[in-house]
């Protein structure tokens, strides 16, 4: 194997549950609420994930309420709905701080059981993002309030610079480790998608790695 790329699961998670803990609800008492939306253990980026989310749990910033799973994997949207809804009724108004998503099609499930309840009053942060997440993020209902999310082509534009790098002789890292970055939901515009953030969200897209001299000079 030349090289292996992928993106930080662990720093997804850590973006997440800080914005959460010190900006989206930094004036609530420690330990902050949670229903965790995770499914595992065996599942490689959400125990990666989970690395991080316990280290919260560990240092007393965050409590599970409650850790939902979809009931049925090939339906996670539709099943975590069903699932999320199921359990609301258990949690009145004021006794949770955030749902904490780890994949964003338990979100956009959540997303709806929300809707469906009028439970405005518990927002939603997610890792990964796709153009409904924003749709839903751009709502009036203002329930969705971030995501986490790596820009997925610099996976690929990474991975060619260093098989280039490669093929000329020179050193390259055994991994290349693609850093995510933080969008909030009061930054998108009308226009926003997927393919446009890098000219909405400061940092989001922007990629300079494994660029040599001579790459700019060809």
């Amino acid at each position: 194997m030349l090289f292996r790329s992928f993106q930080s699961d662990q720093e997804m998670a850590r973006l997440t549950l800080d914005y959460i803990v010190d900006d989206l609800l930094k004036d609530r008492p420690r330990p902050i609420r949670v229903l965790k939306l995770w499914r595992g253990p065996g599942i490689p980026p959400f125990d990666r994930r989970q690395e991080t989310y316990k280290k919260f749990e560990e240092a007393g910033k965050i409590k599970t309420l409650e850790v939902l799973g979809p009931s049925n994997p090939a339906d996670s949207e539709g099943s975590m709905a069903s699932v999320v809804a199921s359990i609301l009724p258990k949690y009145p108004k004021g006794t949770v701080d955030v749902i904490w998503s780890a994949y964003d099609a338990y979100a956009r499930g959540a997303y709806k059981a929300l809707i469906e309840a009028n439970r405005s009053d518990i927002p939603l942060v997610t890792i990964d993002i796709s153009n409904q997440d924003i749709n839903f993020m751009r709502a009036q209902d203002k329930i969705w309030k971030a995501c986490v999310a790596t820009h997925f082509p610099n996976i690929g534009i990474s991975a060619v610079r260093l098989l280039a790098q490669k093929l000329n002789g020179e050193t390259t890292p055994a991994e290349y480790i693609l850093q995510p970055s933080v969008i909030l939901a009061s930054q998108l515009t009308p226009q926003a998608n997927v393919t446009n953030l890098g000219t909405i969200i400061p940092g989001y897209g922007l990629n300079t790695d494994n660029i040599t001299p001579w790459m700019d000079e060809l």
